[in-house]
């Protein structure tokens, strides 16, 4: 069979087949143009490899290629014509034509406009998900969903093409990138934590997802979600101009929308949305109309659907670690007051937990007075796997999330350290301020 005929060709670059006609913006790894293929006339666009004697970037146009060849779905531009199956050979440069889509890019939508109307976002999303769902099906994570690579095909909202499989993920013989442990992978649209340097979950199709949601905000807000966790914890949709928009737009559906972002958004990836049709489920709930005549259990029913999260829970979960914490840091605090042998007065105050931390206060009193032999600070906060517990700012025990151990150990652990204090406290009161 002759090239002519074939879609994987044996051209040394892309001029022997193509004419340029038009220069495209493009990414990190191509150029891009808009051209005509020599013998038949056929408009495609062509992205042609930058650093042409790159063997990862070499590689990755194969894989590209391969994406677009493999994954046929609607919403993907077919493949036309390549030659990076002959990527190891130095000799090739390698190319990629696939369909043109007539169009502006989202970003370019959103450039003379400031949002999008909740209707036409929840579309496109949907449409997107469909074919997050069908790479994924096909082995495929695309990793570099933003809106410079969805094209809405003539304007319309309801028709995005996913473009751009340079970043993608798709398991091949011969193609392995060792260097992903050591790199950074993704955009800056939303950068996630899973795709940074020296993460093992690059491949998790989970983050695809993340970004699709990311898309549903830009289109609602005309920002980008940027980083699932600012400075102060928020989360995007939290964030105080960011949430002003969305409220301005979702109408009755907010509650459901919020709640799709508190998972999509969510730090860690097990809390998630395990896939795309769950997610698409959820999607479809936030333009419900309310129903006017509806069963208790209907409504109990929604109530659950909309806050019982993976995020929830496991907040939840840390609320309730936490406070178990400090429990226990009070219980030994009773016991060592009570083995003092001189009558004290025993007082809590103060006690909050929010987020990964609580803080309780205690305090030994002498009777009939408002002197404090001794005031602390306790402070458990949630690193990573571990529980770490502070008296007034000293770190004196860490134990795991998963199987925290209040056993002898940490008894007298806390025992001495107050003891010890209050040792100080009594014999040198000038030393130590009171609340050490």
């Amino acid at each position: 069979m002759t090239d002519e005929l074939k879609i994987w060709v044996t051209h040394l670059r892309w001029q022997e087949s193509w004419t340029s006609f038009v220069k495209l913006p493009g990414g990190g790894q191509g150029l891009a143009r808009k051209a005509r293929r020599k013998r038949d006339g056929r408009t495609a666009f062509l992205k042609s490899i930058r650093s042409k004697r790159n063997p990862e970037r070499r590689a990755r146009f194969f894989r590209e290629a391969i994406g677009y060849d493999t994954i046929r779905a609607s919403g993907i531009p077919g493949l036309i014509e390549s030659n990076a199956h002959q990527w190891k050979n130095d000799g090739f440069e390698p190319y990629i034509a696939t369909e043109f889509i007539e169009g502006p890019t989202l970003s370019r939508c959103l450039e003379v406009q400031d949002h999008f109307e909740l209707d036409a976002a929840v579309e496109t999303t949907k449409r997107l998900l469909a074919i997050i769902s069908a790479c994924h099906a096909g082995g495929l994570v695309h990793r570099d969903v933003k809106p410079d690579n969805i094209i809405l095909a003539n304007g319309d909202a309801t028709r995005p093409w996913l473009l751009d499989f340079g970043l993608s993920y798709h398991r091949m013989e011969g193609v392995d990138f060792k260097t992903e442990h050591c790199q950074e992978v993704g955009n800056r649209f939303l950068r996630l934590p899973e795709l940074s340097a020296g993460s093992s979950l690059k491949q998790d199709p989970r983050s695809d997802l993340s970004f699709v949601a990311g898309i549903l905000f830009y289109m609602l807000t005309g920002q980008n979600p940027d980083v699932l966790e600012d400075a102060e914890g928020r989360l995007p949709h939290q964030r105080q101009d960011n949430h002003a928009k969305i409220r301005r737009v979702a109408g009755p559906g907010l509650t459901r929308l919020l709640s799709i972002f508190d998972t999509a958004f969510a730090h860690q990836i097990a809390d998630r949305f395990t896939d795309a049709e769950v997610m698409l489920e959820k999607l479809e709930g936030v333009m419900k109309p309310r129903m006017v005549e509806r069963s208790e259990e209907d409504l109990l029913k929604d109530i659950r659907e909309t806050i019982d999260t993976q995020v929830a829970r496991r907040r939840a979960d840390t609320h309730a670690r936490i406070g178990k914490a400090l429990d226990q840091i009070q219980r030994v605090y009773e016991e060592t007051g009570k083995s003092i042998g001189f009558p004290v007065i025993q007082s809590q105050s103060n006690r909050v937990i929010s987020g990964m931390l609580g803080r309780n206060t205690l305090a030994w009193i002498k009777p009939g007075t408002d002197e404090a032999m001794l005031s602390v600070q306790c402070e458990v906060r949630e690193t990573g796997d571990e529980i770490v517990i502070s008296l007034s700012g000293e770190p004196v025990i860490r134990t795991s999330t998963t199987a925290p151990r209040y056993n002898e150990s940490f008894d007298e652990v806390v025992r001495r350290w107050l003891v010890t204090r209050l040792h100080d406290m009594v014999t040198n009161p000038d030393a130590l301020p009171q609340d050490v």
